[in-house]
């Protein structure tokens, strides 16, 4: 079982209720982000990749709140290293 540490990198996958525009990649700290349309109107934005710590975690979910994007999970997949 993976346990995350707060000041360690890992790699992360997290889903909204919406869609973000691929153009916010950098805004993302660089994670892939995949739109999702099969649960029409309700379209789903999943966003994967390696955050350097959680305070980089907070500042993604932060810019996702603030987007007005309802929060459906946040996964802690592995250790970067």
């Amino acid at each position: 079982m993976f346990q995350p540490v707060a000041s360690e990198s890992g790699q992360y996958r997290i889903r909204v209720q919406g869609t973000v525009d691929t153009s916010w990649a950098d805004r993302m700290h660089g994670m892939t982000i995949v739109v999702s349309r099969e649960l029409e109107p309700a379209a789903t934005t999943t966003l994967t990749g390696v955050l350097a710590d959680q305070n980089v975690l907070e500042d993604v979910l932060t810019t996702l709140y603030n987007l007005g994007l309802p929060l459906l999970s946040v996964d802690y997949l592995a250790d970067a290293s």
